[in-house]
C-alpha cells in the first residue's frame, strides 16, 4: 500500500496517546513551577494576564457580547479585540476546577490545562499532516521533533493562556486537512471553517489564511477537476463559517460597525465573496492538467478575476485596511511602545538586535526547503500534492516573517511534518550509498531549531529566545500589586508593561496596557509619567487624569529606557503628594539594582476625600 493510501487510513499506532504524553513531557520541562501560587502571580505573560481578567469578567456576569475593559481607560474602558472563543473554554475549566477546590486554585489549575490540552491537539494535527507526507512512520517521527523547535513549544508552556496557541491549534488544522483535499469534500470544509475559526480568535492569522487560499488556488489552477470537490467544501467552509462566528461572537450593535483589526462585516463580506465564489469557480470551471496551457490559464483568469473584485471592494469601502489590521496605529507610540514589540519586527531589526537568534529562526526552514529542493526526484509523481502544499505555504510564510517576526511560529510549525517525512523518506531508501547518507542526516540536523541554539549557546553568543519575563520580574510584579494593594483602589498611571498585572492583582484601574486600542491610555501615561510635575485634572468619572489627548509624546528618560531594555521593574513604595493625588516612587526590590531604577514607574490619581 502507498504512502497516499496508507496516510487515509485510520490511525496504526495509538498516536494519540503518544501526542498527549509528549505534551506531558513538555509540561514537565517548562511548567512544573507555574503550579506554585507565588510564581503564578505575576508570573504570566502580559497578554495571558489580561485573558485572566477578561475571563474572571466573564465568570462575574459580564455579557458574552461585552468584550469592554473596563478598568482600562476608564470611564470608558476600552473594548478588546479578542474574543470569546478563547475565554468560553478557559472558563469551563475554572468552573470545573471550582467544584472541587477554591476560586484562586482552579484558575492555576485552568492555567496549566489548557495549554496541555491544545499541545495535544496541535500535535494531533501535525501528525496528521506528516501522515500525508509519510504515513505512519513520519506521524511518529514528527511528535518527538515538535519538542526541538523552541519557537513552538514556547506557545504551549503552562500559564501561555493567550490566543496564540489556540491559533496554533486551527492553523495545523487548516494545513493538515489542506494536505488531504484532493482526497474529499470533509477536508475542504473542515480547512475552511478551521480558516474561519482562526479569524475569528485574532486577525495575526489573516497572512496564513491568504496564504492558504492563494496555494490552493494554485494547485486547483494546475488540478482542475481533481480537487473541485475539496476546493468546493473550503470556499463553502471558509465563507459560511466566517459569518457563524461573527454572529456568535460580535455583539449585534457592532454589526455595522468595520475594523481592520477584528472580524467585523467587512471581512465577512469579504469572506462571503471570496469563499462563494471560489466554490463557484470550481464549480463552473472544470477540466484538468490534461487541458494543457489553456485549462490553466482560464482557471487562472477566473481566480485573478475574483481578486481583483475583492481587492476592490476592500479598496472602496475601507482602504486603510489594505495597509494590514494595525494600520491605523498613531504614530507616536513607536518610541513609547510598538518599538519594544519583538513580534512586530523584521528580520532586520531582530538581526540587529541579536544576529544570532537571526540565524536560529530563518535558517532551519531555509534548510528545510533547499534539502526538499535537493530531494525532490525521490518523491513519486503521484503522492506529491501534499508536499506542494506544505513546502508553498513555508515558502510563503518564510517571506511574511521577515516583514513581521510573528510569523517564525507557524514557519517553525509547517517545516515539521517536511522534515519528518523527508527523514522517512531517505531511511527507507536502500539504495543511497553510505556517504549519501550521511550528508542527509547532517542536513536534517540543519532543519532542527534546537540544534542551532545549541550551537550559539555553546559559543556564548545567544540570548534568550523567548520573550518571557524572568521570576525577578513576577516578583517586582508582585510588589507593585502589594503596594497599590494597600491604599484604596484608583486610577494608576504606570508603564505600559505594568498594565496587566496590575489589573489581575489589584482593584485598580489603569490608564495603560500594551495594546493597540488603548493608544490614548498610553500616551497618557507616558506624559504622566515623563512630565517634571504633572497637573491632574477632575474628570467625568471621579478619577483624576493628567492627560491631554493633543499632547505631543514624550520619550522617557534614559533610566526607565534602560529598565525596560532590561525587564528590571522594581516596586513601589508611597512618597509625599500633593492634595488630592497620591505618586508612588521606585524603591529596588530583588533581581533589581537601585543604580537602574527609574525616578517614577506609578501615580495613582483619586479624587479628594
Amino acid at each position: 500500500m502507498g504512502i497516499a493510501h496508507g496516510a487515509a487510513r485510520r490511525w496504526s499506532v495509538p498516536v494519540p496517546l503518544i501526542a498527549a504524553l509528549v505534551a506531558l513531557v513538555l509540561v514537565a520541562v517548562f511548567g512544573w513551577r507555574f503550579w506554585d501560587p507565588a510564581v503564578f502571580a505575576g508570573g504570566l505573560d502580559p497578554d495571558s494576564t489580561m485573558r485572566l481578567v477578561e475571563v474572571r469578567d466573564l465568570l462575574a456576569g459580564q455579557p458574552w457580547y461585552d468584550l469592554t475593559q473596563y478598568r482600562l481607560a476608564p470611564p470608558a474602558g476600552v473594548v478588546m479585540h479578542w474574543s470569546r472563543l478563547v475565554d468560553a473554554p478557559i472558563a469551563g475549566l475554572i468552573l470545573l476546577a471550582s467544584l472541587v477546590t477554591d476560586r484562586a486554585s482552579a484558575e492555576i489549575l485552568a492555567a496549566n490545562l489548557w495549554p496541555l490540552l491544545l499541545a495535544t491537539c496541535f500535535l494531533l494535527a501535525l501528525a496528521a499532516a506528516a501522515a500525508r507526507l509519510g504515513g505512519a512512520k513520519a506521524e511518529l517521527v514528527v511528535l518527538p521533533l515538535a519538542c526541538f523547535s523552541p519557537a513552538v513549544v514556547l506557545i504551549f508552556t503552562p500559564g501561555s493562556i493567550d490566543h496564540h496557541n489556540v491559533q496554533a491549534v486551527l492553523m495545523m488544522t487548516m494545513i493538515a486537512a489542506l494536505c488531504g483535499v484532493h482526497a474529499s469534500l470533509r477536508a475542504g470544509v473542515v480547512a475552511g471553517l478551521a480558516a474561519a475559526a482562526s479569524l475569528a480568535v485574532g486577525m495575526e492569522m489573516l497572512v496564513v489564511v491568504i496564504a492558504g487560499a492563494a496555494v490552493l488556488g494554485l494547485e486547483w489552477m494546475r488540478e482542475g477537476e481533481r480537487i473541485r470537490r475539496g476546493v468546493t467544501g473550503y470556499g463553502l467552509g471558509f465563507g459560511l463559517g466566517t459569518l457563524g462566528f461573527f454572529l456568535a461572537t460580535v455583539a449585534p450593535g457592532r454589526w455595522g460597525v468595520p475594523v481592520c483589526d477584528a472580524i467585523s462585516p467587512l471581512y465577512v463580506g469579504l469572506a462571503l465573496a471570496g469563499g462563494g465564489g471560489f466554490a463557484a469557480l470550481a464549480r463552473v470551471l472544470g477540466g484538468s492538467r490534461d487541458d494543457g496551457p489553456t485549462g490553466f490559464l482560464l482557471r487562472g483568469a477566473g481566480l485573478a478575476c475574483l481578486g481583483c473584485l475583492l481587492v476592490s471592494a476592500l479598496a472602496l469601502t475601507v482602504p486603510l485596511c489594505l495597509a494590514g489590521p494595525y494600520a491605523a496605529l498613531d504614530p507616536r507610540l513607536g518610541p513609547i511602545w510598538l518599538d519594544d514589540v519583538t513580534e512586530a519586527m523584521n528580520i532586520a531589526a531582530v538581526a540587529a538586535r541579536s544576529p544570532s537568534l537571526a540565524v536560529i529562526y530563518f535558517a532551519p526552514p531555509l534548510v528545510t526547503l533547499l534539502l526538499l529542493a535537493a530531494c525532490w526526484r525521490v518523491i513519486p509523481a503521484g503522492e506529491r500534492f501534499a508536499w506542494r502544499m506544505l513546502a508553498a505555504m513555508l515558502g510563503l510564510m518564510l517571506l511574511v516573517s521577515a516583514w513581521q517576526i510573528r510569523g517564525i511560529v507557524t514557519v517553525q510549525a509547517l517545516a515539521l511534518p517536511l522534515v519528518a517525512a523527508l527523514a522517512v523518506r531517505l531511511a527507507d531508501r536502500p539504495d543511497v550509498r553510505t556517504s549519501a547518507s550521511a550528508a542527509g542526516i547532517l542536513a536534517l540536523l540543519g532543519t532542527v531549531p534546537l540544534v542551532w541554539y545549541l550551537g550559539f549557546a555553546a559559543a556564548g553568543s545567544v540570548g534568550r529566545l523567548d520573550g518571557g519575563k524572568g521570576y525577578d520580574i513576577a516578583a517586582c510584579e508582585r510588589d507593585v500589586a502589594a503596594a497599590l494593594g494597600s491604599v484604596p483602589a484608583g486610577l494608576v498611571a504606570a508603564p505600559w508593561t505594568l498594565g496587566a498585572p496590575i489589573l489581575s492583582l489589584t482593584g485598580s484601574s489603569v490608564l495603560s496596557a500594551p495594546y493597540h486600542r488603548n493608544t490614548a491610555g498610553i500616551l497618557d501615561a507616558d506624559l504622566a509619567l515623563t512630565l517634571p510635575r504633572p497637573v491632574p485634572r477632575r474628570s467625568s468619572s471621579a478619577a483624576m487624569s493628567p492627560m491631554s489627548p493633543s499632547a505631543p509624546a514624550r520619550r522617557p528618560p534614559a533610566s526607565w529606557q534602560r529598565a525596560r531594555r532590561t525587564g528590571c521593574w522594581p516596586g513601589c513604595r508611597p512618597a509625599a503628594c500633593p492634595p488630592g493625588w497620591s505618586r508612588w516612587r521606585r524603591r529596588a526590590t530583588r533581581g533589581c539594582s537601585a543604580g537602574s531604577a527609574p525616578r517614577r514607574t506609578a501615580r495613582s490619581f483619586r479624587t479628594r476625600t
